[in-house]
This record gives structure tokens, C-alpha cells and sequence, in this order.
């Protein structure tokens, strides 16, 4: 077996791989925060970072949220779009995880599956093209 036909099989693995534990993480995430509550949506901030020819911008959103008069402020990344949609001063639906109240989702932020199913279909193509050079 070649170098090429070694490195295919490792990225197809390793792109299936990534993409099958954020399903997992996110189904896990799910299971685990039945108790829900009103959160507020306290600010939206993009981050811009520019460096060696690439662009990237990362969206946030900050909420908070009160569970048994424990407060908590969580800042995940969302896309662009989901982005634009928050508001300060919105309310959000958070769903938290009554043994560790730190442990939530917010219903308005999307699973980006557009990203894990393009993982999957890039690692899946890496995989065949290892198995179609291999039959030749």
C-alpha cells in the first residue's frame, strides 16, 4: 500500500471520524438537558482574523440564564447567519441539565449540520478514491 493510499484512508477516517462526535456530543448534549428555562440574549460579537492569505470571522452570542438563583453566562460560536438573527435583550429558550446546570444548549442556535455532512462526504470520497486506486 502506497504513502497516497495510506494518508486517503487516514483523512477520510479521521473527517468521518470528527464528524460522527459532533453528532454524538450534540445527541449526548440533548439527552442530558431535559430541564428548560428563559434565557436572555446579553450581546452578538464577531471576531475578524486576518493572517497568512485566509479570513476568518467567528460569530458569538452571549446569553445568560438563572437556574435556582445561580446565574450563568455562556458565549458559544454560531454561524454568521444565526448570528445576525440574535438580538440583545432577546429571550432564548435554554435547555440545561438539572444534575450540572452549566451543561446547556439554546434551541435558537442550529446544529451546523451543513459542515458535518460535508465532513462526511469528503471523507467518504477520500475512501473511495483509496478503494477505486486499489482495485485498479
Amino acid at each position: 500500500m502506497a504513502d497516497f493510499e495510506i494518508f486517503g484512508l487516514c483523512l477520510g477516517a479521521a473527517l468521518i471520524g470528527i464528524a460522527v462526535f459532533w453528532v454524538l456530543k450534540r445527541h449526548l448534549l440533548k439527552m442530558r438537558c431535559t430541564a428548560q428555562v428563559v434565557g436572555t440574549v446579553i450581546g452578538t460579537d464577531d471576531d475578524y482574523r486576518a493572517g497568512d492569505g485566509f479570513f476568518t470571522t467567528n460569530y458569538y452570542v452571549e446569553f445568560r440564564y438563572s437556574v435556582d438563583g445561580v446565574e450563568y453566562v455562556k458565549n458559544p460560536r454560531v454561524s454568521g447567519r444565526q448570528c445576525s438573527k440574535m438580538k440583545d435583550g432577546q429571550e432564548i429558550t435554554v435547555f440545561y441539565d438539572p444534575s450540572k446546570p452549566k451543561r446547556c444548549y439554546v434551541k435558537e442556535i442550529k446544529f451546523r449540520i451543513g459542515l458535518t455532512i460535508s465532513f462526511i462526504i469528503i471523507g467518504a470520497c477520500c475512501i473511495w478514491t483509496v478503494y477505486e486506486t486499489m482495485q485498479l
